[in-house]
């Protein structure tokens, strides 16, 4: 596994939201399994762990699915926290923005059908590919992906993860680079918004009932006013 890119600049500036000013910290390989059980808690009730691992759904299989996407951002991206590890974001890079099944296998996928039986793994598999094919339509051009942000449950509303979020798109408007993200709770999608992002197509997905995905891009510059 590669090691966290050393972060920018503008990454380690202060950020300042409602009630939070975060110095965001840069994650390593050693901070997977903690950030695994965040990402666990943060998502155990809610899209899409809800649509992939269907009730009665074991701590252990979601706990091992937010591992094997924390494994592959760090290989293929960077990770950041908050100081107090109540929120993480994780980016890929422009040039591995773009999900490969090497790079899911390479960080622990392969072992899915022994974890989850043929069905679960049916579903993630036509979950990837169908959040994959919107990706690309909608972010054809070189861009970083925010591949999941998570935050802690006491801690959701009050402003961490868009504290977390704005000094790496500070950054991206240093780089004249666009953003991208996709997200399945439309609670999200004003939240996002605030952030510079826009809706660029939403759809519900095959095979998942009442699931939908939006496909939101951010331009260099672009704020929630533009």
């Amino acid at each position: 596994m590669n090691a966290l890119h050393n972060p920018d600049s503008a990454v380690a500036t202060a950020a300042l939201s409602t009630n939070y000013l975060v110095i965001p910290a840069p994650l390593k390989l050693c901070d997977v399994d903690g950030s695994a059980n965040l990402l666990t808690d943060a998502f155990f009730d809610s899209p899409p762990v809800t649509a992939l691992f269907p009730a009665p759904r074991l701590r252990q299989q979601v706990t091992f699915f937010m591992a094997c996407n924390c494994r592959y951002a760090l290989h293929y991206g960077e990770g950041y926290a908050t100081t107090e590890k109540d929120a993480i974001a994780l980016w890929l890079t422009p040039q591995h923005a773009s999900l490969t099944w090497w790079g899911m296998c390479r960080t622990g996928m392969f072992a899915a059908p022994l974890r989850y039986g043929v069905r679960t793994t049916l579903r993630l598999i036509s979950f990837a590919l169908q959040i994959e094919a919107m990706h690309q339509r909608v972010a054809p051009m070189p861009h970083y992906y925010l591949f999941i942000a998570g935050v802690a449950p006491g801690q959701q509303g009050k402003g961490a993860n868009a504290a977390l979020l704005r000094p790496m798109l500070a950054r991206m408007d240093n780089e004249n680079m666009p953003a991208y993200l996709e997200t399945q709770s439309a609670d999200n999608v004003a939240l996002y918004e605030q952030l510079g992002f826009r809706v660029m197509e939403n759809k519900p997905l095959k095979g998942f009932a009442d699931f939908q995905n939006w496909g939101m891009l951010r331009l260099p510059n672009q704020g929630a006013n533009d």
